[in-house]
């Protein structure tokens, strides 16, 4: 038996660039992880693709979508606007794990346990057992910094589900003393961005299979892995993957000066799609489609396929 079987529901299909919604790839990729069980990781800022969702996909089938989200957690309302909001455009009746990218913090400085808002995440935390006792949300992960420190991160591991931080086969961007919390207590994880962010001409063959190995073995054993990829034969790899014991992974633990995210970014980049903005880049779609299909046909006229 395949051992990684079990987990093949613990990759996620990252959408954060524009899809091309006139694609029928892109419709195939969308079903079969549909199919597959495939987490879609996505965010009421990464523009279009909430509009795509929402009227290029039945009802039935975007409910169906075990949506992993972006959602503000600064101050209460916030909080509760980034759900609805999510809810409203992307036309889902529930967000399978929400991610947390930021918290009531005082001051611009590192978080820690002394600028936390404990009264405002208090109410945060009250709002999620209700929106959960709805079914509206199953679970929640907070997203964690390179520069937060083991005890802020010991806050959060009984009042939430688990942590979402960025990861490759090269570095992992959290302290390593909670990269081993993480181990230790086996905490559920969401490993960003897990094929990196590769030279386009120095990608290597099987850098997603590798990712998705190391995701599966070097973390808890809950770990879900996001990747973006817009070749359907890359999952359909995934799904193949046969576990090893001879893997050997060396990443490094690296700080970046990532800060979190802000309401004002957030909202500004989720304004971007505007009704103009959908109509301009549908046009494109459409160009790219009547090109590459006249391409194609002079190809064929030419008996060159």
């Amino acid at each position: 038996m395949n051992n990684f079987e079990k987990n093949t529901s613990q990759f996620c299909l990252g959408i954060s660039k524009p899809l091309n919604i006139l694609d029928k790839n892109t419709l195939q990729l969308i079903n079969y992880s549909l199919e597959k069980n495939f987490y879609v990781h996505t965010s009421l800022s990464y523009p279009v693709n909430f509009f795509f969702i929402k009227y290029f996909l039945t009802k039935k089938k975007r409910n169906r979508i075990n949506f992993i989200c972006k959602i503000l957690a600064d101050t209460e309302e916030n909080f509760k606007k980034s759900i609805h909001l999510t809810l409203k455009k992307f036309g889902i009746k529930k967000i399978h794990i929400v991610q947390l990218i930021n918290l009531p913090i005082s001051g611009e400085g590192l978080r820690n346990n002394m600028n936390l808002d404990n009264n405002e995440f208090f109410k945060i935390i009250t709002l999620i057992d209700n929106y959960k006792k709805k079914g509206i949300i199953d679970k929640v992960y907070l997203q964690i910094l390179s520069t937060d420190s083991l005890e802020f991160c010991k806050l959060f591991i009984k009042c939430l589900d688990g942590f979402a931080f960025y990861a490759n086969l090269k570095e992992i961007q959290i302290k390593k003393e909670v990269f081993e919390l993480i181990k230790d207590k086996n905490i559920p994880s969401i490993i960003l961005s897990v094929f990196g962010n590769p030279d386009i001409n120095k990608i290597e063959k099987n850098l997603h299979i590798d990712a998705f190995k190391f995701s599966q073995s070097f973390f808890s054993k809950n770990t879900i892995a996001v990747g973006r990829t817009l070749k359907i034969s890359r999952l359909k790899e995934i799904i193949n993957i046969e576990s090893s014991n001879k893997e050997n992974f060396s990443p490094s633990f690296t700080e970046t000066d990532e800060k979190q995210d802000t309401a004002h970014n957030f909202y500004r980049r989720y304004k971007v799609t505007t009704f103009i903005y959908i109509i301009i880049f549908m046009t494109k779609c459409l160009v790219k489609r009547i090109i590459t299909n006249k391409i194609l046909n002079y190809f064929k006229k030419q008996n060159l396929f």
